[in-house]
């Protein structure tokens, strides 16, 4: 089933129910919600060869979360992560494509998949312009550090491993008693 179906099989009412279930903090944007998922239903999708994941992430110590990406379809590799893409930044038309995993159609009810879908969808904002602008901003700023000497990547960004060891931040000792 492709994201497209989904938006037109079910209505604002049983979708602002579930979003606001899943992510409460989200009252006061539920107008836009609305409008997107309006604006959806008038979408005519674009061909891509992704389809959408939706798993549940629960890391030690935090609350659990509903990660949405995409898998690149046409990758031949087998590695669990590669031909893994966020769909921060993705158009709409591009995500209404997107058939739904079957492992995700057997984890998630369709209207939380939708519900799941539409807040990842808006996540650079309600009108599709915001989406541009924030991949815009993304291009400028891979465009000033691709134009970077290693020397002044050096100078000017740290490695995680550096950041840690500057915080104090406990090293990762598979041996070790504090686990």
């Amino acid at each position: 089933m492709r994201l497209k179906e989904l938006i037109e099989k079910y209505n604002w009412k049983d979708v602002k129910d579930v979003l606001l279930s899943q992510y409460p903090d989200q009252h006061k944007s539920l107008e836009g919600y609305e409008h997107v998922l309006n604006k959806l239903k008038h979408t005519t999708p674009k061909e891509n060869n992704f389809e959408i994941v939706l798993q549940t992430i629960k890391e030690e110590g935090e609350e659990s979360y509903v990660h949405v990406n995409a898998t690149d379809l046409s990758s031949e590799s087998t590695d669990k992560f590669s031909g893994s893409w966020s769909l921060m930044g993705t158009p709409w038309n591009e995500w209404l494509f997107m058939p739904i995993s079957k492992e995700s159609m057997g984890n998630f009810t369709e209207i939380e998949i939708l519900a799941h879908c539409l807040w990842e969808m808006t996540y650079c904002g309600f009108e599709e312009e915001s989406i541009q602008e924030f991949n815009d901003k993304l291009d400028d700023e891979m465009d000033k550090l691709e134009s970077l000497t290693e020397d002044e990547i050096k100078e000017k960004y740290s490695t995680f491993d550096e950041i840690k060891e500057k915080y104090n931040y406990p090293k990762d000792d598979n041996n070790s008693d504090n686990k």
